[in-house]
C-alpha cells in the first residue's frame, strides 16, 4: 500500500504546485515566438544579440546583451570574446563560451531568455581554457570543449541547477583528441559527437540517461577521416547523417559524410566521401529541415553553397546555388530554422556592413533573401548562432501519446500521466526530452492547460 499512498500524495502535491504555477507563469522564460541569438566575438566586447522574425521572414532586432567589455586589450575581462552559443531544449537559457587572453580558465555565461526574446543576466561560471564550443545536452546537462593548443582536448559535461542558487558542477571529462572545436548533439539526445582537426577524427559518445549516472558519456565509435579535416559538424534533422567540412585540407574543397546508426550512434563513411565543393575552404555544414539539402559555409571565399542530398546514400551534389557574404573570413556561422537559413556577416570589410541575414530555402536548394542584413549592434558581427522555435502547445497532451496523441485537451489526465511516470525516462511523458520525467514536464503541462 505504501507505493499507492506515495502516488496519491505526489498527485496532491502536484495539484498544489499546479495552482501556484497557474497564478504566476511569468517565472518561466523562453521566447514565445521563433528567435535567433548571435554570439558576437569581440576582443573589447562580448555580447549576444537576439532577433525575431517579421511576417515576411525578415529579421527584427530585439536586444543586444553585453556579456563583458573592456576599454583596451591590456585590461582583462572574462566576458569578452563570446565565441560559442547554445540554447537549452526548453528555451529558457542561453550559454555562451568565451575565449579571452586567459590561458588557464575561461567563462561560461548563462543568460535567461524572456518571452519577448529579450535577455537578462543569470549566472557566470568558469571552465578550463578554452570553450570553443558549448552544447546543451538536456535542460540540466551542458557540454563544453576544453580546447588546448598543446596536449589533449576534452569534452566536459556539467550538471546545471538553476535553483535555489545557480550551480554548474562538472561530472565527466572525456578525451576527444588533440584539437577539438565542434560538438554536435544527435536529435534523439542519445549521442554526442566531437571532432579533432589535428588527428582528423570524429568521436561518438553515448549519453547515459540512467538516474544514478545521468549525463555521463561513453565512447562508442572513433572514426579516422584520412587526410581530411572534420570541421563544423552538422547532423541531419532525421538523425541519419553526419557531415563535416574539410577546410584547407585535401585540396581545400572537401566535404565528408557518414551515415549514423540511429540505434547505436555508430558512424559509417558514405559512398564516395569526401565530396567536392566549388567553394574554397569549407568550414561548416548544416542540413535543411526536410533533410533534402546540405548547406556548406566556406572560409576563404565566404560563400554559402547548397548541395542536394541523395536520399538513398547521403551523397552530395552541388545545386549551383550560392550566396557570397563578402570578404575572405567574413562569414560567421550558418543555421537552419524551418525553411530558413541564417548567415552571419562578422565584419564591415569590403562591403561596409555586418550583422545577420535571413534567406528562404527554395524547393531546388536556392536561397532568396528576406529583407536585408540587420546589424547586431555589437562591436563586431556574429560569430556563432543559436535558433529557437517554440514547441506546439499540444506537445503536453500526452495521455494518449506525446505530441497531440491524446484527447485534444491538456487536463488532469495528462497531469496524472506525468505523476505515474515521475522519476523515470518514459519518452511518452518526457515532454522536454531531457531524459527524465520531472518538474520541467509537470510545468509544461500546467503552462499548456486547456484545449489544444
Amino acid at each position: 500500500m505504501a507505493p499507492e499512498f506515495n502516488r496519491t500524495f505526489s498527485l496532491q502535491s502536484a495539484l498544489s504546485l499546479a495552482s501556484a504555477l497557474l497564478i504566476s507563469t511569468s517565472a518561466f522564460g523562453q521566447s514565445a515566438q521563433r528567435a535567433v541569438f548571435t554570439a558576437n566575438n569581440g576582443n573589447l566586447e562580448g555580447s549576444v544579440t537576439s532577433y525575431t522574425f517579421n511576417p515576411d521572414n525578415s529579421l527584427h532586432f530585439v536586444q543586444k546583451f553585453v556579456t563583458g567589455s573592456t576599454p583596451n586589450s591590456q585590461t582583462y575581462n572574462a566576458g569578452t570574446n563570446a565565441q560559442s552559443i547554445s540554447i537549452s531544449p526548453d528555451g529558457r537559457y542561453l550559454c555562451t563560451g568565451h575565449g579571452t587572453s586567459s590561458t588557464t580558465v575561461e567563462q561560461l555565461t548563462i543568460i535567461r531568455v524572456n518571452p519577448d526574446a529579450t535577455m537578462s543576466a543569470f549566472a557566470t561560471f568558469t571552465t578550463p581554457d578554452s570553450p570553443l564550443d558549448v552544447q546543451w545536452i538536456t535542460n540540466n546537462y551542458l557540454a563544453a570543449t576544453k580546447t588546448v593548443v598543446s596536449g589533449g582536448s576534452q569534452v566536459l559535461v556539467y550538471r546545471f541547477d538553476d535553483a535555489p542558487t545557480p550551480t554548474l558542477t562538472q561530472i565527466d571529462a572525456e578525451s576527444t583528441g588533440s584539437f577539438s572545436t565542434t560538438l554536435a548533439l544527435h536529435p534523439s539526445g542519445q549521442y554526442l559527437y566531437a571532432m579533432d582537426s589535428t588527428g582528423n577524427s570524429v568521436s561518438a559518445f553515448a549519453i547515459n540517461t540512467a538516474a544514478n549516472n545521468s549525463g555521463f558519456l561513453t565512447l562508442i565509435n572513433f572514426y579516422f577521416n584520412g587526410s581530411t579535416y572534420p570541421l563544423g559538424l552538422g547532423i541531419s534533422p532525421d538523425g541519419t547523417r553526419l557531415y563535416s567540412a574539410g577546410g584547407i585540407s585535401s585540396g581545400g574543397h572537401a566535404v565528408s559524410g557518414w551515415t549514423i546508426d540511429t540505434g547505436t550512434g555508430v558512424l559509417t563513411p558514405m559512398v564516395n566521401t569526401p565530396y567536392t565543393s566549388p567553394g574554397s575552404s569549407p568550414k561548416q555544414v548544416v542540413v535543411s529541415s526536410d533533410n533534402k539539402f546540405a548547406f556548406v559555409g566556406h572560409g576563404t571565399d565566404s560563400t554559402v553553397r547548397s548541395f542536394e542530398i541523395n536520399q538513398a546514400t547521403g551523397e552530395l551534389t552541388s545545386t549551383g546555388f550560392s550566396y557570397d557574404v563578402g570578404f575572405q573570413g567574413s562569414l560567421g556561422e550558418i543555421a537552419i530554422l524551418d525553411n530558413l537559413i541564417l548567415m552571419g556577416d562578422r565584419d564591415t570589410i569590403d562591403d561596409g556592413v555586418k550583422g545577420l541575414r535571413c534567406f528562404t530555402i527554395g524547393s531546388d536548394g536556392s536561397m532568396t533573401e528576406n529583407g536585408t542584413i540587420v546589424d547586431t549592434q555589437g562591436t563586431v558581427g556574429p560569430n556563432a548562432l543559436a535558433v529557437w522555435k517554440p514547441k506546439a502547445v499540444c506537445v503536453a497532451d500526452i495521455a494518449g501519446g506525446k505530441g497531440g496523441g491524446g484527447d485534444g485537451q491538456v487536463n488532469i489526465d495528462d497531469l496524472t500521466a506525468i505523476i505515474l511516470a515521475w522519476g523515470t525516462s518514459n519518452p511518452a511523458a518526457d515532454i522536454n526530452d531531457d531524459g527524465q520525467v520531472n518538474i520541467d514536464d509537470l510545468t509544461a503541462v500546467i503552462l499548456a492547460w486547456g484545449p489544444c
